[in-house]
């Protein structure tokens, strides 16, 4: 895992030197050298040049800092120290002594000392549960994806290293692709096809084809430019059933906000710059439903559980439309659309499959039982299923 100094909303941490020897923030770096360490790394460990997949991970921080208390924004460890929920500092100290050279340290130097020595993972979540030390969400959202690439990783040289899904489903055994096509103006076009086994109660890793001729040849219905047809277009993903001949494609846009499953007037009023969230609105216009139904329901408990709650539109009858409602509540002014999913199925005779009938599929079922946070857009409610996941990290790793 890499710390990257923020350096702008826009760019991150990518950066490049100049001339005069001048760092320059900025979201392209093809043929500039030298650039930051993180893009550095990413370079020379590139899954689809090397054959070779290494687990790394960058989060953009503009400082860093270890511990720090109560929810002090971009420490990694946060502990509550009020004057209702005071820690005990001699019996931190007590606690620490053997790690700290039994020196009178402030709570931060303590929980640092303590977590830089102490090896026994049981101790360390005891003393965590003692004076209520957590690690910040974003950390956690990157934690999770470290685990889903160090198992990607280790499935390369042992593809019978299954990755559990709770609940497992009911049906018996199933072979699929899934496929990721990134294709940049300016840059040459690059994809992936990761070949999936469902069996027992678990995924497994089989085969991943990287060569982008074979894929093309392969899986014919990718969608090329009307003005260039020798070249894919941008950003396609798709789960393929090759058994039942047919093809499911997942697509989002980041400013769609849907009239289907919203209030009237929300493109008009965003537009306008006067989407706001009021809750004494009655009728048809009533803040009951936000775009994209984005509220909390106060029926459900504990509250929090709404986060990971889907929310589906299947009045459509070509395409399920979905979303995941966010962790925090929205606030009153809404600057642009919510991030809306959709998954769009096809048989290889390009005859629709009805959403009835996708909403059944087994694929579509593992799809929606593995959405996980897509730390590549960690600013973001953003979700991606382990699926999808696993077919962009090798791209863009």
């Amino acid at each position: 895992m890499v710390f990257n100094k923020l350096l702008k909303e826009d760019a991150g941490s990518m950066a490049y030197q100049r001339k005069d020897a001048l760092w320059c923030p900025s979201t392209t770096l093809d043929h500039k050298s030298p650039v930051d360490f993180y893009s550095q790394l990413k370079k020379r460990f590139n899954y689809l040049e090397t054959g070779v997949f290494v687990s790394t991970q960058g989060i953009n921080i503009p400082e860093f800092t270890a511990v720090a208390k109560n929810k002090s924004a971009w420490a990694v460890l946060n502990y509550t120290d009020t004057d209702k929920k005071k820690i005990d500092r001699d019996s931190l100290h007590e606690d620490t002594k053997a790690f700290t050279e039994g020196k009178f340290l402030d709570v931060e130097g303590s929980i640092f000392c303590y977590l830089k020595g102490q090896e026994d993972s049981k101790q360390w979540d005891t003393f965590c549960d003692k004076y209520k030390i957590k690690i910040l969400p974003e950390f956690e959202k990157v934690l999770i994806e470290l685990g889903i690439k160090n198992w990607i990783a280790q499935s390369f040289s042992n593809p019978n290293l299954g990755l559990p899904i709770t609940p497992p489903k009911s049906f018996p055994e199933k072979q699929f692709f899934s496929i990721y096509v990134r294709s940049p103006k300016k840059q040459d076009a690059k994809a992936v096809a990761v070949e999936f086994l469902y069996k027992d109660g678990c995924i497994y890793i089989k085969n991943v084809i990287r060569d982008l001729k074979e894929i093309e040849s392969k899986f014919r219905f990718l969608r090329k430019r009307k003005n260039d047809s020798e070249k894919l277009i941008n950003d396609q993903n798709y789960l393929v059933d090759e058994s039942e001949k047919l093809y499911i494609s997942c697509y989002t846009d980041n400013f769609y906000t849907p009239t289907l499953i919203g209030r009237v007037g929300i493109l008009e009023d965003m537009e306008r710059g006067e989407l706001t969230i009021d809750r004494t609105i009655k009728d048809e216009n009533s803040s009951r439903l936000l775009p994209v139904v984005s509220y909390y329901n106060s029926e459900i408990k504990p509250i929090k559980r709404i986060k990971n709650m889907i929310s589906l539109d299947l009045k459509n009858e070509t395409f399920i439309q979905y979303y995941v409602p966010p962790a925090q509540n929205i606030v009153a002014s809404i600057q642009k659309g919510f991030r809306v999913y959709h998954l769009i199925g096809n048989r290889y005779s390009t005859e629709s499959i009805p959403t009835s009938e996708l909403i059944e599929h087994p694929i579509t079922a593992l799809h929606f039982s593995t959405l996980t946070q897509d730390v590549l857009k960690i600013g973001e409610n953003s979700q991606l299923s382990l699926l999808q996941k696993v077919a962009k990290v090798l791209i863009e790793n």
